[in-house]
């Protein structure tokens, strides 16, 4: 029989052999120890399908671990080291403290090293549990130890009633060997989760793991427009230079009309999807400053839907902006609008791309994107200001689509007292409940102080504006940095009216 024709009727028995064993009711147990004779007696690819079988419609049974373990085993030494990959990396997600957890790294990391494309990696079997409302910690700044730290850190999350943990995990493509402050170099790159601590390929595994130990959900966020390093000069982006009215390159910013620049970035998607985060959100550099984003690529394709030629320079030079560089007059100019609608449908596009090459490597991964406040509580702006296309990313198959707030910078943008801030966030809330339609897609990432600040907002003002936005709504909820001390109370509490809502001691 050709391999290739052997292949198939080795899936097809496997696909088969599933319907039977769920339709019937066989005895799981059976088949496992079936699938053990199997393994034994060195007929490896009977041995991974039967213990596959089983992980899979018994995930929660006592030999379930060992199944999945002994199905990447059978994999490995059928040198079908994508299969492995997949059967290990499932160990690692459904049972992080199983017995063989710490022999599965091992194993996992050797079957990465000799799996040599990504897309043969097959689909990561789909864990079947629920996901609670979200209430999740953005771990922004990381301790350089990854041992003992990591774990202290992720249990004190768990127990101050946290259930997730969002990492800016990101690989560097292309990148030189990186150098921590301390410890060794990541000789393959690294995925950073800050701008000082990069978190090395093994490490990202010991994350999730670590993670899992404690349930709590790991949240990784790829940046989508400035994940540039690298990048060659073609791939710019441009923008627009008052200082000589000319578009000049950017090189802080991926034109994502370049040739090529879409699959790098689904390239970049797929390998993180294959670590086995529990999700992926894109953001936050989604947005398009009224200055930029406008490469030969976005011109032509708003020259296309305008029918005319379009001189940006010219364009953009008789605009006017206020203070935080917004175009206040723009979209009554069908020029300045087709831009805007170039971008934004581009973006939206290459989002598309990006769910598919996860779907494809993880398709139990939950997907997510994040956006500016100022652009939910705005829509009417959106397009023009941030060059958002909010019911255009709301109609992608995403799980939740986050507002990111910054909590000084609403105040202080919008001239707000405390108390006009509060009441700015159930329009916010409302405004948001609408753009994702079910509200238990939406989430909230709620900053506390912004970098600059000379030092933190009191823990009574965030609460309070936490609790005026969550009142009555099934949002989920991001704390960046998290609060010290348990959160429970932040999904349910009422605003109270007047003076200082929540304070607390």
């Amino acid at each position: 029989m050709k391999p290739m024709i052997r292949r198939v009727s080795l899936f097809c028995a496997l696909v088969g052999l599933a319907w039977a064993v769920s339709a019937a009711g066989e005895d799981l147990a059976a088949l496992y120890q079936k699938a053990l004779k199997a393994f034994y007696a060195g007929e490896y690819v009977d041995a991974e399908s039967d213990f596959a079988t089983v992980y899979r419609l018994a995930p929660q049974a006592p030999y379930a671990a060992d199944a999945a373990f002994k199905a990447g085993e059978a994999a490995f030494r059928q040198e079908r080291y994508a299969a492995a990959v997949r059967h290990f990396s499932h160990y690692l997600r459904a049972y992080p403290i199983g017995s063989s957890a710490d022999e599965v790294k091992i194993r996992l990391a050797q079957a990465r090293q000799k799996a040599d494309r990504i897309d043969q990696i097959l689909p990561l079997p789909e864990v079947r549990t629920e996901w609670p409302r979200l209430v999740a910690a953005w771990a922004d700044q990381l301790p350089l130890d990854y041992g003992k730290d990591v774990e202290k850190y992720l249990g004190s999350l768990a127990k101050n009633g946290y259930n997730a943990v969002v990492i800016n995990a990101y690989k560097l493509p292309g990148a030189a060997p990186l150098t921590r402050e301390e410890g060794p170099a990541c000789p393959a790159g690294a995925y950073f989760a800050s701008a000082t601590v990069p978190v090395c390929r093994d490490q990202l595994d010991d994350w999730i793991a670590n993670a899992h130990k404690f349930n709590l959900r790991l949240i990784a966020v790829l940046p989508v427009r400035t994940l540039v390093q690298n990048a060659a000069p073609e791939q710019w982006d441009r923008r627009f230079d008052p200082k000589t009215n000319e578009l000049a390159a950017d090189p802080r910013a991926l034109d994502l009309f370049a040739p090529g620049a879409p699959e790098r970035l689904a390239q970049i998607a797929a390998e993180l999807a294959a670590a086995g985060p529990d999700a992926i959100w894109f953001g936050g550099d989604l947005e398009f400053a009224p200055d930029e984003g406008y490469s030969a690529g976005a011109i032509a394709a708003a020259e296309q839907s305008f029918n005319r030629p379009i001189d940006a320079p010219k364009l953009l030079a008789a605009l006017s902006f206020d203070s935080g560089g917004r175009a206040r007059q723009g979209l009554a100019d069908p020029a300045f609008a087709a831009l805007c609608e170039a971008r934004s449908g581009r973006l939206v596009a290459v989002l598309g791309q990006l769910i598919a090459a996860v779907k494809k490597v993880h398709p139990s991964c939950r997907l997510g994107a994040i956006v500016s406040a100022a652009a939910v509580a705005d829509p009417m702006a959106a397009l023009r200001d941030d060059g958002l296309d909010l019911d255009g990313l709301a109609g992608l198959p995403l799980d939740q689509l986050a507002a990111d707030l910054d909590w000084r910078s609403w105040k202080l943008t919008r001239g707000l007292t405390a108390q006009k801030a509060y009441a700015s966030m159930s329009d916010l809330s409302a405004q948001l409940a609408r753009v994702v339609g079910r509200p238990e897609r939406g989430a909230a990432i709620f900053r506390g102080q912004s970098a600059s600040a000379a030092r933190p907002l009191p823990r009574w003002e965030i609460e309070g504006g936490i609790a005026a936005f969550m009142a009555g709504r099934t949002f989920g909820l991001v704390l960046a940095p998290p609060l010290a001390g348990p959160v429970a109370g932040l999904l349910t509490a009422p605003a109270e009216p007047g003076g200082e809502p929540g304070k607390t001691e």
